[in-house]
């Protein structure tokens, strides 16, 4: 519901969502990279200049936000986190973009759809629903991208 890279929507952290209110959001602020020698690690700003941003998000991601929610959860902690820790004291980290790809790789095997979907195919349908509703801009306002660069058009819609 929200059309963000895979590595922006591993990045989020509860602080980074608002689901009360009038108008749930989610803020880009964060990426996942991989650094060679440390692994995946939270890049505090996300791929593009652009991509910094705040998404108003539909009713339905809202509920499915909720229902993965702790009760209590810190600021700081993964929205998508990585398995628990047999040592509660050791905080949680978000999963990694390897690992998300590989889970859906192996569920869609198992459903017989092997190479019908990936994780980009979900951005792409995203932005073409925004661009037959609201226009191509927001559609790349939306991704991330730089409006009237035709990366977009191009390249999603």
């Amino acid at each position: 519901g929200t059309g963000l890279r895979i590595g922006e929507a591993l990045a989020l952290q509860w602080r980074d969502v608002k689901l009360t209110g009038p108008t749930p959001t989610v803020a880009v602020v964060a990426t996942l990279v991989d650094i060679k020698g440390e692994g995946t690690v939270r890049q505090k700003q996300p791929k593009t200049n652009a991509g910094e941003r705040t998404i108003v998000i539909p009713r339905f991601t809202v509920e499915a936000l909720e229902s993965i929610r702790p009760a209590s959860p810190e600021p700081d902690m993964p929205v998508f986190p990585s398995r628990i820790s047999k040592d509660e004291r050791v905080p949680r980290t978000p999963q990694t973009t390897h690992n998300v790809r590989r889970t859906l790789r192996m569920a869609l095997e198992l459903a017989n759809m092997k190479g019908q979907v990936h994780p980009h195919l979900r951005r792409k349908t995203v932005a073409t629903f925004v661009a037959r509703e609201r226009g191509a801009g927001d559609a790349a306002t939306l991704l991330g991208h730089r409006i009237n660069t035709g990366v977009t058009g191009k390249h999603y819609i």
